[in-house]
């Protein structure tokens, strides 16, 4: 059996004394057997940001466990550009949602304003 999280999200990732992951709220949850690469679902399910394209437009495919993967990518996206993938309050329409924001700086050559990296962090 497998298990698909359906909320990873910082609120739900701890981390031990020596700095291991621990996933926690499995609330969403489904299991689903290893052999099946297609999971059912009768409604969406996850938190706003984190949530993988599929599961909200069901013309993009079956849900599967990268449905988890998208969510986790979307964790380290909110950690490296230090900023929510969802900002309700930004001052145009194209910043509310994160990855549309860096797709049309990337689209129109414009620096990610990540000048804060430090040497260290570059090598």
């Amino acid at each position: 059996m497998q298990i698909l999280h359906f909320d990873i999200k910082p609120h739900n990732i701890l981390l031990d004394e020596i700095f291991n992951p621990k996933v926690l709220d499995f609330g969403l949850a489904k299991l689903y057997l290893v052999d099946d690469s297609i999971v059912s679902l009768t409604a969406t399910r996850g938190t706003i940001g984190y949530i993988a394209p599929e599961l909200v437009y069901k013309n993009l495919g079956g849900i599967s466990y990268k449905a988890d993967v998208y969510s986790f990518g979307m964790l380290l996206m909110e950690m490296v550009g230090r900023r929510k993938n969802v900002n309700a309050f930004a001052d145009h329409t194209s910043q509310i949602y994160f990855p549309s924001w860096i797709y049309d700086r990337l689209d129109q050559g414009e620096d990610l304003e990540l000048g804060y990296v430090s040497d260290d962090e570059k090598a």
